[in-house]
């Protein structure tokens, strides 16, 4: 004889008799769906925002990867490091010449000025507007105190060479025939005086004042005719 008994209250009663054994297979089914789903996690990457890429290749510096400060913001564009400060005075110096060159000021007028201004010496008047252009654009230069020197250098001292000392005369007129007492020697005096003559580019007494006429003048011959003494 058939059975009777509905399919529904059969399962019904299945479940009643074996409810430990469901119980079982639902918390094993569970924990693969649960596995499955950890595995996943960890094979796909992380896109956490903390993870900056700084060097733009998908790859994250360690703790211990220098990062300089101008890219720890993770900006695509960087920053413009012409923008920063000159980190020296050559820099500083570059700076300057890049600025006011593209304004329109001489390359060579900026570059002997701005050495100039360095080496602290004196600047003219349109050095010391350039310096102050300079200024204005990129501050003063990082290392050393300066200012714009407007006090000339001291001229040097022109020392003249000294004259040539004359040695004193060996001999002098005497005042004899006429001549001047203690004069000196002097050819030229005694010729324009009239006691001498030039003959020939020889010395020659005149006559005047009862000298030898004609007799050639000569010191020793003067000096025994009383008309030279010694000094």
């Amino acid at each position: 004889m058939p059975d009777a008994t509905p399919s529904g209250a059969k399962g019904g009663a299945f479940l009643r008799k074996n409810k430990t054994l469901v119980m079982v297979l639902g918390a094993g089914a569970l924990g693969i769906v649960a596995y499955a789903w950890y595995k996943n996690r960890q094979s796909t990457p992380s896109t956490s925002p903390s993870a900056v890429d700084y060097t733009g290749a998908g790859q994250v510096p360690s703790q211990d990867q220098f990062i300089p400060p101008y890219q720890q913001f993770g900006t695509s564009g960087g920053v413009d490091l012409s923008q920063l400060p000159p980190m020296d005075n050559p820099a500083w110096a570059q700076r300057v010449q890049a600025l006011l060159v593209d304004i329109g000021y001489d390359p060579g007028m900026v570059a002997n000025t701005v050495g100039k201004y360095l080496n602290r010496q004196t600047l003219t008047g349109p050095e010391q507007a350039l310096i102050q252009a300079a200024l204005a654009y990129t501050g003063p230069p990082p290392f050393g105190q300066f200012s714009i020197n407007t006090t000339p250098l001291p001229a040097a001292v022109s020392v003249p060479p000294p004259k040539p000392t004359t040695a004193p005369p060996k001999f002098v007129l005497t005042g004899n025939y006429g001549t001047p007492s203690g004069h000196p020697i002097d050819e030229a005096y005694l010729i324009g005086a009239g006691w001498l003559k030039s003959i020939g580019g020889k010395l020659y007494f005149t006559g005047k004042g009862g000298t030898p006429r004609n007799h050639p003048y000569d010191e020793q011959y003067a000096l025994g005719i009383r008309f030279l003494r010694r000094a």
